[in-house]
């Protein structure tokens, strides 16, 4: 069995998800890169999406076009499978590496010296700590709604805007709980990072 790299597999496994997301076959794509004077026939985007076949960087490029998606988005894609155990989200990168900074870095957003780094998350934090804030508020206007038209709209006979504010509360509510765990692994992460730093 082929051992691929994490990245290898991520580009082959976005270059299927996307075509498949398009409703394209292989055929049909080959013979949109065809159209566009980039030749890849179909047995080869078999061994693209294999792993089997080494993928250049024109394909990239021209793979990426012809599915109306950027370099960025095969690159920085998570396939299927997770990477192994403390086995970094790209060759050659730092094996603590989150698929939000990969995108970043890949994007040109940051870099990977470790300085950028902990920008990159300090900034995370700040971002997702105005969203916790945020969805608080919006949580708590909710409540405040619920409770004062809950009487008169169950009056009026108007269940469904009751329980469509139920569920606006509920829905807030778990978005609350995802953003304030992400914040604590940010905040954690950004300590590691300042470690590094020091």
């Amino acid at each position: 069995m082929l051992r691929l790299s994490f990245t290898t597999r991520a580009v082959a496994d976005a270059i299927a998800h996307y075509r498949e997301l398009r409703q394209l076959t292989r055929d049909e794509l080959s013979y949109v890169l065809s159209s566009r004077d980039h030749v890849i026939d179909t047995e080869d985007l078999r061994g693209i999406e294999q792993g089997l076949t080494i993928i250049t960087v024109d394909d990239l490029m021209a793979i990426a076009a012809a599915l109306d998606v950027t370099p960025v988005d095969l690159l920085a894609h998570m396939p299927a499978g997770p990477p192994e155990p403390e086995a970094p989200l790209g060759t050659g990168l730092p094996n603590d590496v989150s698929q939000p900074e990969l995108r970043a870095w890949v994007s040109g957003r940051t870099g990977m010296d470790d300085a950028s780094r902990a920008f990159w998350c300090e900034d995370q934090v700040d971002r997702l700590r105005i969203l916790s804030t945020h969805l608080e508020e919006q949580l708590a206007g909710g409540q405040t709604e619920l409770a004062e038209r809950k009487s008169a709209l169950m009056q009026d006979g108007r269940v469904s805007d009751v329980l469509a504010l139920r569920r606006r509360i509920e829905t807030t509510r778990y978005a609350l709980t995802d953003t304030d765990i992400a914040l604590a692994h940010a905040e954690q992460r950004l300590g590691e990072l300042r470690g590094v730093e020091d």
